[in-house]
């Protein structure tokens, strides 16, 4: 079979230079390369199992998503299941995937079949993210899950792993961001119990706006991680409360602490 890509350029070698492992089977790379418009223009019948990549990208979904998954669970002890989740699907969308395909060039790797040439697959996010996907099953296959991780770690890149992860879960900023587009203050922060063995304490802590009121509470194994999910239950209440006053309630009614002390009557 050809190796050529659609672009017309680059070696394997330099693709496994850039993804920072090398093959010891080198076929399992190409069929990762595959794409399936090979083997529908021919005019031989198409088999049961052909030796393209979509076996490969089937694998390489679950494979990608375990990566983050467990990225997600190690480095972030206080993060709870629903953000864990939120922050996963943040990361491995379509368009993450093949910006991360795109920069190890694998347009210029894939196989292709000769009516999707010159299509430019660079920029077809599907196509580049399945591609991602199959190479991260390549791997995996070749090397094992501690080679795969490490391969998906790179490419997505740890940082951005950060900054997606911070977007989800940063709800002290969110709630200040809702806070200051209403024109008040910034919220305060206050411990009001620790308890539990001294081994695994447990954290409350309260969030204040203007004149006392108090937001949100929040629990949690740190005095950050209470102030966080404190900042969450405010930023829902903050949110509903201002989706609310826009629809039912007096347009008197213009501050947070009017309509809090409106739902409470």
């Amino acid at each position: 079979m050809r190796g050529d890509g659609c672009d017309g350029g680059g070696t394997l070698d330099e693709l496994q230079a850039l993804m920072g492992y090398r093959f010891r089977s080198i076929e399992l790379l190409k069929l990762a390369l595959t794409h399936p418009s090979v083997f529908a223009q021919t005019n031989t019948p198409k088999p049961p199992n052909p030796p393209d990549n979509q076996r490969l990208e089937f694998l390489g979904d679950a494979v990608v998503q375990l990566c983050v998954s467990e990225a997600l669970y190690r480095r972030y002890p206080d993060m709870r299941e629903g953000d864990m989740t939120n922050a996963r699907i943040a990361f491995v969308r379509k368009e993450s995937l093949s910006q991360a395909a795109a920069a190890l060039r694998l347009d210029r790797h894939l196989v292709i079949g000769a009516a999707e040439r010159g299509h430019g697959l660079s920029g077809r996010t599907s196509v580049m993210c399945d591609a991602f996907e199959a190479v991260a099953a390549a791997v995996y296959l070749d090397g094992g899950f501690d080679e795969a991780r490490g391969f998906v770690s790179r490419s997505l890149n740890d940082y951005a792993l950060r900054a997606k992860t911070a977007a989800v879960s940063n709800w002290k900023s969110r709630l200040q961001e809702l806070m200051q587009a209403a024109g008040q203050r910034a919220p305060r922060y206050s411990l009001t119990d620790v308890s539990g063995p001294p081994h695994a304490p447990e954290f409350t802590a309260e969030v204040h706006i203007g004149g006392g009121v108090v937001l949100g509470r929040g629990k949690g194994s740190s005095r950050k991680a209470a102030e966080q999910e404190a900042a969450r239950a405010a930023a829902r209440m903050f949110e509903t409360a201002a989706r609310e006053l826009s629809e039912t309630l007096d347009k008197s009614v213009e501050t947070p602490e009017d309509v809090i002390a409106a739902q409470e009557t």
